[in-house]
């Protein structure tokens, strides 16, 4: 009985140790499974086509991460914060998008975004995460680097979509077009466009410096206060600003390249060409989709002007005690049926109709394409942007109120007096 007993034990014993063992190897498997698992963090900026490629490409394979968008002032310091560390190796300057922390390690102005993917990939399956080194070269203006190519096509970008035209996509074959000019013009030390040229052309100039790609688009695109959208058309003082906007481009490349003297020439090519003849109406659409450019003068049946009751402290459409009447001014520079009113104000006090407070007054209402959410009208394309901050829309409110021409702006809050 004895020895049956101990048999017994011994068995026991066995089994409750293989029983431990196996528990014991399925909890380290577990272990070492969420140990491959790669902490992955991302910080992004809007318009950026890298950081979109990267995004999605964590999302295709299915691998966890966190996206920290710089559009969020704490998000953008924080970042900032790891790049400043000791640890980052970062030397300063300006950064390409997207920084990503991969377990614990920092990676910026990545050069190779597929090979970048691939070492995420591998880490998830367990595998070394192998990542290309980060390129902190700086851009010494001869040529482009993944910085330059990313403004100017972020750049770009945003201003196309104020236009109601499609993003443009980045050609590798198109930006060696590009640059092969770019070393032309820097050879030569002068400025002239391509002859013959299968593509459109907008050349930047600029002499004693260097282009981050932003300011050559920002000064292409300040050609619109020169631009009619009333009479749409080809201009020598307009052309740039029409090609960066031209709705049937889709497609983008280019080069830059610095003189003997410091001078730096930027060339972007687009396909298809923009600036053709009698296509400039459907190309070259008023930004908002023809909300801040004046229009022609509207039929009657929109009323000019409402009555409102104000007082020191509130204003309505309705009277109430203690109200005074005033007669607010519309400018209907849209007549659809699905207009909106936005506010003009003004520091003004002289020839407004009331104070909204903190020496701000309301000078008058315009109507233009757009919807509502809540008591707040957003013109049509405006959506992601705050018109309160726009020079166009500035501009366009002076064209109407121009008595307030050197101190107006709008605003979406109109009070719910109108709608």
């Amino acid at each position: 009985m004895r020895r049956y007993y101990q048999d017994t034990l011994e068995k026991g014993d066995y089994f409750m140790n293989k029983t431990a063992i196996l528990l014991i190897s399925f909890i380290t498997s577990i272990m070492l499974q969420a140990q491959s698992v790669p902490a992955v963090d991302v910080y992004t900026m809007p318009g950026c086509s890298r950081c979109t490629h990267v995004v999605n490409y964590l999302k295709k394979n299915n691998i966890k991460y966190n996206e920290f968008s710089t559009s969020n002032n704490e998000n953008r310091s924080k970042m900032w914060s790891l790049l400043k560390s000791p640890k980052s190796g970062f030397s300063g300057g300006s950064v390409t998008m997207p920084v990503v922390q991969l377990n614990g390690k920092l990676y910026y102005n990545i050069p190779n975004l597929d090979d970048f993917e691939a070492s995420i990939l591998a880490a998830s399956k367990g595998g070394k995460s192998d990542v290309a080194k980060n390129d902190d070269k700086p851009d010494n203006g001869n040529k482009v680097n993944q910085s330059f190519r990313d403004n100017i096509l972020a750049r770009h970008n945003f201003y196309r979509k104020k236009h109601s035209a499609p993003d443009l996509q980045w050609s590798t074959e198109i930006e060696k077009y590009a640059q092969q000019w770019a070393d032309r013009l820097a050879s030569e030390n002068r400025m002239y466009h391509r002859q013959p040229n299968k593509f459109g052309e907008n050349i930047y100039w600029i002499s004693g410096g260097d282009s981050n790609g932003i300011d050559a688009v920002d000064a292409w695109y300040s050609e619109i206060k020169k631009y009619n959208f009333n009479k749409p058309g080809f201009s020598m003082a307009t052309g740039h600003f029409t090609q960066v906007v031209w709705k049937g481009s889709t497609l983008i490349g280019c080069g830059k390249a610095k003189s003997k003297n410091g001078d730096v020439y930027v060339v972007c090519n687009y396909s298809a060409p923009g600036n053709y003849s009698g296509k400039f109406k459907e190309n070259v659409l008023p930004a908002g989709g023809g909300n801040i450019t004046p229009s022609e003068s509207p039929k009657n049946e929109l009323p000019t002007e409402i009555n409102v009751y104000v007082s020191s402290k509130s204003v309505s459409n309705q009277f109430f005690n203690g109200s005074s009447m005033k007669v607010l001014p519309i400018a209907n520079n849209y007549k659809g049926s699905d207009g909106v009113y936005i506010a003009v104000y003004t520091k003004k006090s002289k020839g407004s109709v009331y104070t909204v407070g903190n020496g701000i007054y309301v000078a008058g209402l315009i109507r233009v394409k757009g919807k509502w959410k809540g008591n707040i009208a957003v013109p049509e394309g405006w959506d992601d942007y705050d018109i309160s901050a726009s020079k166009d829309f500035s501009k366009f409110a002076a064209y109407y109120y121009p008595a307030f021409a050197d101190t107006c702006w709008v605003g979406g809050d109109t009070g719910d007096l109108i709608k």
